[in-house]
């Protein structure tokens, strides 16, 4: 399995829990809820750049346009964790501002698909 590549880690990362319930209100104010799916899911992860250099950006869109929908090893950074992902669909955006010269604000949706132990 490919890993991710070595870039800068993430000035920000946002993601969540996907875990729907089947729920129940009864007329006598009793209410039930029960899991949907055994397993919580990930909800997809955005990863984010303020100031990527171009050598990381053009490492990144290498390392997408090799994996597109293919599973691959992505660390965590800030905990270490590591999770097999995949890139979802427009997975990569990215501007320029003159602000930042040589830098680029980028953005990355990746789906965590299972934590690896």
């Amino acid at each position: 399995m490919n890993v991710w590549p070595d870039i800068a880690a993430p000035s920000s990362m946002s993601g969540g829990i996907f875990d729907p319930l089947d729920e129940a209100n009864m007329e006598t104010g009793d209410d039930a809820a029960r899991p949907r799916f055994s397993v919580p899911r990930q909800q997809p992860m955005r990863l984010e750049w303020a100031a990527m250099s171009y050598a990381d950006f053009d490492a990144l869109v290498a390392f997408h346009a090799n994996q597109r929908s293919t599973p691959f090893l992505w660390v965590r950074p800030r905990t270490g964790v590591q999770w097999e992902a995949r890139f979802v669909s427009n997975a990569i955006t990215h501007s320029e501002s003159r602000d930042t010269p040589g830098r680029l604000a980028v953005q990355c949706t990746i789906q965590p698909i299972r934590r690896v132990e």
